[in-house]
């Protein structure tokens, strides 16, 4: 079972780039650094697009840039752009609703483990996986 798919990881990936080096990158240029075939990541970035993380730039020297600053892209909202919603169980998807839902004893535990994995998808920047260091203060009182 994966909970990030290859496509969301193509995603971090790109955006790392783009976010080190600052302005426009292209394509071409994001697929040759990370190793990713043009035309999947063509339609990864258009998904980042399409959910206001990238914006495009037209024109020779156009490409993708970040449409806000690292620091507030979240981890979890790329992978969720990219995938969409992080489930550990398909009762969480909202979709197809089980009907033993109420009085299953394992709902509770999963959805506490739903919730702290979307906490921690949620506390990480794109600033922090630039930078390659976690946050002192988050990373504090974990072993």
């Amino acid at each position: 079972m994966e909970l990030v798919r290859r496509d969301a990881d193509y995603a971090v990936r790109a955006l790392i780039l783009i976010a080190r080096e600052g302005g426009v990158a292209q394509t071409a240029r994001i697929a040759q650094a990370q190793e990713v075939p043009f035309d999947f990541l063509h339609k990864i970035l258009r998904k980042l697009k399409n959910a206001g993380i990238v914006k495009v730039k037209r024109g020779a020297r156009g490409g993708f840039t970040l449409s806000q600053p690292a620091q507030d892209i979240r981890l979890l909202s790329i992978i969720e752009a990219v995938q969409g919603k992080i489930a550990v169980n398909r009762c969480f998807l909202g979709r197809d609703g089980c009907p033993r839902q109420k009085g299953c004893p394992v709902h509770d535990r999963l959805e506490a483990v739903q919730e702290g994995l979307c906490g921690l998808l949620e506390e990480i920047t794109l600033a922090e996986l630039v930078g390659g260091k976690p946050d002192s203060r988050k990373s504090a009182g974990r072993k």
